[in-house]
C-alpha cells in the first residue's frame, strides 16, 4: 500500500513538472537581435520603426483581446550613458508615440535589469469613448532600451496575465 501510494505521488510530481513553467498556452519568445527573451500569449508581429547606422528600434506586438502586448527595444551601435537624464530622454519618445498617454503611477520597474535603469508606469491614454489604460516597464542600459507594454480598455480590470508578461522579460547576455 505504502509502495501504491508512493508510485502515485511520484506520477503527480512527474506530472506536476511537466506542467511547470507552462502558462497557458503562452509561448518564450527569444529576440537574438533584441536580447532579450519574454512570454508572449501569441508569436509577436515584428516590426521596424527606426533604422539608420547607428541606431535601430523595433516593434514587437500581439494581441489577446482585449488586450494588447509589446515590446519595443532600441539598440544603440554607440554605447549609451545610463544616467537619469538619458532616462527621461527615452521615456519621452515613447511617450510621444503613444497616442494620448500620460502617467498616472510611477514606482520601480519589476523586474529590476542589472545595469539599467528601469521604471513602471501605468499609463492613462485617449478619450472617451476610446480610452484605454496602459502599464509598462521601461528600461534604459548601455546599448539597448526597453519599453515592456500591455495596453487594454479603460472599462477592464487590467490583464491578468500582464505580471506573467513582465515578469518574464529577461536579458538573454546581462553584458550588453
Amino acid at each position: 500500500m505504502a509502495r501504491k501510494a508512493l508510485l502515485c505521488s511520484g506520477l503527480v510530481m512527474m506530472l506536476a513538472g511537466s506542467f511547470f513553467g507552462q502558462t497557458e498556452g503562452w509561448k518564450k519568445y527569444s529576440n537574438a537581435v533584441g536580447n532579450f527573451t519574454v512570454l508572449f500569449p501569441h508569436d509577436p508581429q515584428d516590426s521596424v520603426t527606426e533604422s539608420d547606422t547607428q541606431w535601430e528600434s523595433h516593434t514587437l506586438m500581439t494581441v489577446a483581446p482585449p488586450n494588447v502586448y509589446g515590446v519595443v527595444y532600441n539598440f544603440s551601435k554607440q554605447e549609451q550613458k545610463v544616467d537619469d537624464l538619458m532616462f527621461e530622454i527615452f521615456k519621452s519618445r515613447i511617450l510621444r508615440k503613444l497616442p494620448n498617454c500620460g502617467i498616472g503611477e510611477e514606482k520601480p520597474a519589476s523586474p529590476a535589469l542589472g545595469g539599467y535603469i528601469g521604471r513602471w508606469y501605468r499609463l492613462n491614454c485617449g478619450s472617451s469613448p476610446n480610452k484605454t489604460m496602459g502599464v509598462c516597464n521601461f528600461y534604459w542600459g548601455k546599448h539597448y532600451a526597453y519599453a515592456v507594454v500591455v495596453t487594454f480598455p479603460a472599462d477592464a480590470k487590467g490583464p491578468a496575465a500582464g505580471d506573467k508578461f513582465f515578469e518574464s522579460f529577461s536579458l538573454i547576455d546581462a553584458n550588453k
